[in-house]
């Protein structure tokens, strides 16, 4: 998912509470809305045997539990701290079965008040699966120019030949083997009914998540594709792999990453896009916002003015590839936007983390790269999919020229096509809205699910 609501993400510090006259611990529940996403947080305050008072958080929505932060307590006024500077300033009611109050972070506040619980539901995800798993799971490491990779290697049990084998590829952001997202695990999904079916699979953590080393926002494209071709190769070293027989399995940005691992691997047997981009970054983000923006039902003049933050600054990080240059830049259209429009004005601190953003070697090398010269070099047989509701990959816009620049390449074997009624994580939704993402109890649309293993069945068992 390549998007500016990651900074949304609520990271916690250690701490313990530095005095109190307050006495009450327990569980409370709040929502807070951050852009167009909602995200439940529980605060649990405890009291230790010593007799101070701890808390932890948990962000539900996105699967981080029990991570502890800052905690001030005064009287009635309460206050904790996380990373960032993200701060949290409320008031406990009278009765303690309350807290009203707001989060602060990057120059923004946001409305978070606090109810007490007597206990705290995860959301229902119904299709996750549950080990005991028929097959054999292994933990592995794979090492490429200086980071290492943890993942999961899923083989299928008493295979009696080398078994066909699929790497999947996350998203943009940071994420974890299976793709987790709102508790939703959608690589875990897939790998499950793969290999239930017979072909083994490798699910690897992101750079600097898990069990894997290495900065993310630093990694351009290239570093990505090269650990998928570091995953491949170390795929052929292994004695229960048919080595003439692995492919790769991309969301979103891995969609783009898969096609470039496939072209330098060389004799990749397929890949699979699932929401891949087939224009050039910068056309992905300009509609993306948009689309993004209407489904979220934002006003007129909230889309005109998206539009004009997009148009000043895109193009400045499309023609400065000396990331030294690009803060500069980036700055001076920024002073430039702030002179033309109001809205930039009165919205600088908010808007400062995405000049960041845009900035980093990760969102700028995406903004910059055309994926349709390396798709136009594949011979493997390619799966492109996309849902019709999809605000961050449009469908519309990017399958199109997937399927031209396959065709320009004579591919012999490539499949497009568009699901009716799914968002950008495949689930069955009204709107598409990211909002909708952990709000959905259902993780993959199962026509999808059934879809892809049968799409990869026939090109991998005989």
């Amino acid at each position: 998912m390549r998007t500016f609501l990651r900074s949304c993400c609520l990271l916690w510090t250690l701490g313990a509470a530095s005095s109190s006259c307050f006495a009450q611990t327990g569980d409370y529940l709040g929502t807070v809305q951050i852009g167009v996403v909602k995200l439940r947080l529980a605060l649990h305050i405890l009291k230790t045997p010593e007799g101070a008072f701890q808390a932890s958080v948990d962000s539900l929505d996105q699967g981080a539990r029990g991570l502890p932060v800052d905690l001030i307590l005064s009287g009635n006024a309460l206050r904790f701290t996380g990373r960032s500077g993200m701060t949290y300033e409320g008031e406990m009611a009278a009765d303690f079965q309350s807290i009203r109050g707001a989060l602060s972070q990057n120059g923004q506040r946001f409305p978070l008040d606090f109810a007490k619980v007597d206990k705290i539901e995860g959301p229902k995800r119904p299709q996750t699966p549950q080990r005991p798993f028929p097959y054999k799971e292994e933990e592995v490491t794979i090492s490429n120019n200086g980071v290492t990779l943890g993942g999961t290697l899923s083989i299928p049990q008493n295979a009696t030949a080398p078994a066909s084998a699929v790497i999947f590829l996350t998203g943009s952001g940071a994420q974890d083997r299976d793709e987790t997202l709102f508790e939703h695990k959608p690589f875990l999904l897939i790998s499950d009914a793969l290999v239930r079916a017979g072909i083994a699979t490798l699910r690897l953590d992101d750079r600097g998540v898990g069990k894997s080393t290495g900065n993310l926002a630093q990694s351009t494209l290239e570093d990505l594709a090269s650990d998928a071709v570091a995953a491949y190769q170390f795929l052929k070293t292994r004695k229960e792999i048919k080595g003439s027989s692995i492919g790769f399995i991309g969301h979103s940005e891995g969609g783009i990453t898969g096609p470039m691992a496939a072209t330098r691997a060389g004799d990749a047997a397929f890949v699979v896009m699932l929401a891949g981009g087939g224009v050039p970054g910068d056309e992905i983000l300009l509609e993306q916002g948009q689309a993004g923006l209407r489904a979220a039902g934002a006003a007129p003049q909230v889309l005109e003015f998206q539009r004009a933050f997009h148009q000043a600054f895109l193009p400045v990080v499309k023609a400065e590839s000396d990331p030294a240059k690009l803060p500069e830049k980036l700055a001076a259209a920024f002073e430039k936007l702030k002179a033309e429009n109001p809205i930039a004005n009165m919205a600088a601190a908010q808007l400062q983390p995405q000049l960041k953003t845009l900035a980093t070697p990760s969102m700028s090398s995406f903004i910059r790269y055309d994926p349709r010269p390396v798709l136009a070099q594949l011979k493997c047989p390619v799966l492109a999919i996309n849902g019709s509701l999809d605000v961050q990959i449009i469908s519309t816009q990017n399958l199109p020229a997937i399927a031209a620049a396959l065709a320009k390449a004579g591919n012999p074997d490539y499949t497009i096509s568009n699901f009716p009624g799914l968002n950008h994580l495949f689930q069955t939704a009204k709107t598409g809205s990211v909002a909708e993402y952990g709000q959905l109890e259902q993780t993959l649309s199962p026509r999808v699910l059934e879809f892809v293993t049968n799409w990869v069945k026939a090109r991998t068992i005989q």
